[in-house]
């Protein structure tokens, strides 16, 4: 056997990690990890004219295996009026767009009082108006998944001495110094694989030391020969390509390392 694919499922990572370490057979090694779920729980909140609508619209949205934490009502639907004072019909509309929130719908607006003219400029006054507002109902719902990964077991080649060296930063959830296979440049691995939905928010001097990984090359290169430069700014870093294939890659993990011939430093 070279590689074998382990599934678990957990209430939690490190769970489902030690799950997966107590299932490898002596002589193999973690080669890579994915994961399917984080085991964090998420919220997601919708709107509709009634509380059960907006319930059903956040249910549809909830995967399968989902279990619902939390449940509530922000809002109730229900409708009100509020007066404006404008010089026409579109400047009203205009500012009750602007006071209501994006949740309301403007429903109609009709003149209750007519404002002054004025003379030559002097004591003109706006009109009235009478925006019919509703407003729809506002839920909430938190759910939580199981934690899930797919991780690769078999027998790699590197050193002992690498082999103790990644697998304290896997448990230490702490980086790794390794040179980029691309252009020799010295950059950083992280311990572990990024949970699912985490965004990386770097300054472009850190985010070119952080390396990427691309599955299909199987080799780890540095942000830089990802596309970073030092002149960016607010470095949402996602679905940088990899150098070699073009393809999507990800941060660099220990577990990436175990499977590459990436130098360690």
């Amino acid at each position: 056997m070279s590689e074998k694919t382990i599934d678990v499922e957990a209430n939690s990572l490190e769970e489902a990690r030690q799950q997966i370490r107590a299932q490898i057979p002596e002589g193999l090694h973690l080669l890579s990890e994915k994961v399917l779920s984080d085991g964090n729980p998420k919220t997601i909140k919708a709107d509709s004219e009634t509380t059960e609508a907006a319930f059903a619209k956040v249910q549809s949205q909830i995967p399968g295996d989902a279990n619902a934490i939390t449940k509530k009502e922000i809002t109730a639907p229900g409708p009100t009026s509020i007066i404006i004072k404008a010089f026409d019909e579109q400047n009203a509309k205009t500012q009750v767009e602007k006071q209501i929130s994006n949740t309301a719908i403007l429903k109609a607006i009709r003149l209750v009082a007519s404002g002054k003219k004025g003379f030559l400029g002097f004591g003109k006054k706006p009109n009235q108006y009478e925006a019919d507002i509703f407003q729809q109902a506002v839920v909430e719902v938190t759910y939580k998944q199981k934690a899930r990964i797919s991780a690769k077991i078999g027998k790699f080649k590197r050193s002992a001495n690498e082999m103790q060296k990644l697998d304290s930063a896997d448990r230490n959830n702490s980086p790794v110094e390794i040179i980029c296979e691309q252009c020799g440049r010295e950059c950083k691995a992280l311990g572990r694989p990024l949970g699912e939905g985490t965004v990386m928010v770097f300054t472009p001097d850190v985010a070119i030391i952080a390396s990427r990984y691309c599955e299909k090359c199987n080799i780890v290169v540095c942000g830089g020969c990802t596309g970073v430069s030092r002149f960016d700014t607010g470095m949402r870093l996602s679905g940088r390509p990899c150098p070699q294939c073009g393809g999507e890659t990800t941060y660099a993990a220990a577990s990436h390392l175990r499977k590459t011939k990436t130098k360690l430093i």
